[in-house]
């Protein structure tokens, strides 16, 4: 009777013991905690910030409900260079281009021996932003990438990218190639091999994301994207022609657009969210390597999609994280 009452006793105290080991994890730390507080309107935003390609249309987090409708448009820009006239065209060139969605912009130097460098604009609010039927319109999600198209055996130089908050650098012979290239996070060879080179935009804050009027801009002082194509190899031309590099920029945009009130459409009307953009930028962690590191982004989604798991089979207490809209 005494060896039960031994050994009933060593085993109360492992159990004891293994009780003050487990510590119940205080809610809003680490990664998890950041995620429970995020409801599903906010996580299905912080999906498409990741995946502006292929993400779930869904409109940034905001209090009131909104009534916009989303659109997904993809440009294409392919820089081109003028040569002087009885100068031969280089083989080689240097694009530096900055895209900001507030202002529809997108802004690229070309630079090459033989030719005047000169800032290019290109408008992108075209389509249904341009139409009559658009009343207002603003930026959700963003990504500018460069692609490569030359034989691989003759590409040739780098592409650098970069985010930049709260203002809108503009590459010149002012700013040239250069200090443009150094202010970019990110440095990769024109190879074409592994992921294309890729920044995508994220708010610098609520103002990033208001509406503005068809036709007017506003809110230069925003979120850019910047991104470098420097000693790339080119086409060649005669003296006087006009040439281009051997690749492109694909720049894909979602759009929310409020349709004009005498257009006849109805908009559809989603509900507020209780997140704000601080949370949602603050559950990305490491945000210099989120807007330029397409594998982060995608591990980063993954490990949210593996926590929703985890809530669903019921060892984490957080409803919101089974939304459907997140694991769609």
């Amino acid at each position: 009777m005494a060896r039960v009452r031994k050994a009933n006793n060593r085993k109360t105290n492992r159990v004891a013991r293994a009780a003050t080991k487990i510590r119940a994890r205080p809610a809003g730390r680490g990664r998890a905690g950041r995620l429970s507080m995020l409801d599903a309107r906010a996580l299905a935003y912080r999906r498409l910030l990741a995946d502006p390609c292929n993400g779930p249309l869904v409109s940034p987090v905001a209090l009131g409900p909104t009534t916009g409708l989303l659109a997904r448009q993809r440009y294409y820009v392919r820089p081109t260079f003028s040569t002087s006239a009885g100068v031969a065209a280089a083989t080689i060139g240097s694009v530096a281009a900055v895209f900001n969605p507030a202002t529809g912009n997108f802004t690229y130097v070309a630079h090459a021996a033989g030719i005047t460098d000169s800032n290019t604009s290109v408008d992108l609010e075209t389509g249904i932003l341009a139409s009559a039927v658009c009343h207002a319109y603003r930026p959700v999600a963003a990504c500018v990438k460069w692609i490569p198209t030359g034989a691989i055996s003759s590409r040739a130089g780098v592409v650098a990218t970069g985010y930049v908050a709260d203002r809108v650098p503009l590459p010149g012979n002012a700013f040239g190639i250069d200090r443009f290239q150094a202010m970019c996070q990110h440095t990769v060879s024109n190879t074409g091999s592994g992921m294309l080179p890729e920044v995508r935009w994220v708010p610098s804050g609520p103002e990033d994301l208001e509406f503005r009027a068809r036709g007017i801009t506003y809110n230069a002082d925003s979120g850019t994207c910047a991104i470098i194509a420097r000693d790339v190899d080119k086409t060649t031309g005669a003296s006087g022609t006009t040439t281009h590099l051997n690749g492109y920029f694909e720049v894909t945009v979602v759009w929310e657009w409020v349709p004009d009130s005498e257009s006849g459409i109805a908009a559809t009307v989603q509900a507020g969210s209780t997140s704000t953009i601080a949370q949602v930028l603050g559950s990305l962690g490491d945000l210099t390597r989120f807007v330029i590191d397409g594998g982060y982004a995608s591990r980063l989604m993954g490990a949210a999609a593996s926590y929703a798991t985890t809530a669903i089979m019921g060892r984490a207490v957080n409803s919101l994280a089974a939304s459907p809209m997140l694991l769609a």
